[in-house]
Order: C-alpha cells, then sequence, then structure tokens
C-alpha cells in the first residue's frame, strides 16, 4: 500500500499573528500534487498579474498626458501673467482629472496587487479543497503548544 501525506501548517483566522500557511506534500504522489497546487498559485497569480499591469500601462499613460498638459499650460503663460485664460483654465482641469482617475486606478490596483497571492485564509480553504477532491483524509489535527496559534492538519491519502 502506498502512501502520499499533506502536512498543512497556518496560523488560524482570527487571531492576532502574522499569517502564513505552508503546505508539504511526502510520499507516492508528493510531486503530482505539488504541481497540482503549484498550479493553483499559478492561475490566480496569473489572473490577477495580467490586471494588475494592464492597469499600470494605463496608470503611466494617463500620468503622462496629465504631465504633458501641465507642461503646455507652462510653456503657454508668460511668468508675469499671474492668471490663467480660458484654454489653460481647460487644460489645468483636464490634468487634475486625468491625475484623479490614476491615483483612483492606483488604490484599486493595491488591492489587485494583493490578490494575486492567496492570505492564510484563502491558502488553507483551496488546499483544503484540492485534498479533498483528491481522496485525501484529515487525520490529524494539532496545534504546538497552549501559548502558540500554529495549528498543523496531517492529510493521508492510502492507494
Amino acid at each position: 500500500m502506498q502512501k502520499t501525506t499533506a502536512k498543512v501548517e497556518y496560523a488560524p483566522y482570527g487571531w492576532i499573528a502574522c499569517r502564513f500557511c505552508y503546505v508539504n506534500f511526502y510520499g507516492f504522489r508528493a510531486k503530482e500534487m505539488e504541481k497540482k497546487w503549484n498550479n493553483i498559485k499559478d492561475e490566480r497569480y496569473n489572473k490577477y498579474n495580467s490586471l494588475f499591469e494592464e492597469n499600470e500601462k494605463r496608470i503611466q499613460d494617463l500620468c503622462s498626458k496629465s504631465s504633458t498638459l501641465l507642461n503646455k499650460v507652462r510653456e503657454s503663460k508668460p511668468f508675469y501673467r499671474f492668471w490663467y485664460n480660458k484654454a489653460e483654465k481647460q487644460m489645468l482641469s483636464e490634468a487634475n482629472e486625468l491625475s484623479s482617475q490614476a491615483d483612483e486606478l492606483e488604490e484599486k490596483n493595491k488591492k489587485v496587487k494583493d490578490n494575486r497571492f492567496f492570505d492564510a485564509y484563502e491558502c488553507h480553504s483551496e488546499i483544503e479543497d484540492l485534498l479533498q477532491q483528491n481522496g485525501f483524509v484529515l487525520t490529524s489535527f494539532s496545534s504546538i503548544g497552549d501559548k502558540y496559534v500554529t495549528k498543523i492538519e496531517l492529510w493521508t491519502l492510502e492507494q
């Protein structure tokens, strides 16, 4: 009988601690399961990374257009004039609008950047789903002492 074991070590949700989730596979199907787990992580990374890169390009375009408009205003207004004419005011408002759009995109991009990787809770639920789909059974659940929040789950598959 061949045996495969998965060790899932994590800090449970709700504790004030540095969140982590480590997964290690041992035994007969270890390489296959590692490959499946890495594919899941890569799919998530690729899904959000393409959106992240697209947003970065749009932010750069908006910033360059805004700076171009601001340079045009600086060049068109003589140094001795303290006010802006109608065309200059229009260009300034367009530049401000472009920079505010870039700021909004930057805020959205921060969230997308964080979503590229699993947080501890998502990692634990995803690995649990993967292990159950492949026939693994939870055989041991423990924590490291009373003072530590680390939980360890051992999942086994016997073939």
